[in-house]
């Protein structure tokens, strides 16, 4: 999320699931997604720990997250917390906040309404 000037990234974007029943079932094929923030990574770090980050920092965000300027802006803009059945695309590869970890999902185009 704090990529060095000049260092290697990839685009990270959250996308806010808002099929009614999202957050007690998940991610269904076609759900519509709204696309709330953007920003970069780096792609050295493990996908894992990337993807953990980003649910930490949207959710309850510690001390070594609160400060970032990519979390400030989310939470400025006030959108809710990251939940389950909500899309992360890290480059063109998506995940879905599962109920334990991520699942790769493959919304198609027509249910996002980008930013």
């Amino acid at each position: 999320m704090n990529v060095t000037p000049g260092a290697p990234s990839v685009p990270m974007r959250v996308l806010h699931n808002e099929a009614r029943d999202a957050m007690l079932i998940g991610y269904t094929d076609g759900d519509p997604l709204r696309e709330v923030i953007r920003f970069e990574m780096d792609p050295r770090r493990d996908l894992e720990v990337n993807l953990e980050e980003v649910f930490a920092a949207f959710n309850e965000p510690g001390p070594q997250l609160v400060g970032l300027e990519v979390v400030r802006r989310y939470r400025a803009e006030r959108h809710r917390s990251l939940s389950k059945g909500d899309v992360l695309f890290y480059g063109e590869v998506a995940y879905a906040v599962a109920a334990a970890g991520f699942v790769r999902v493959y919304p198609t185009r027509e249910s996002i309404t980008f930013r």
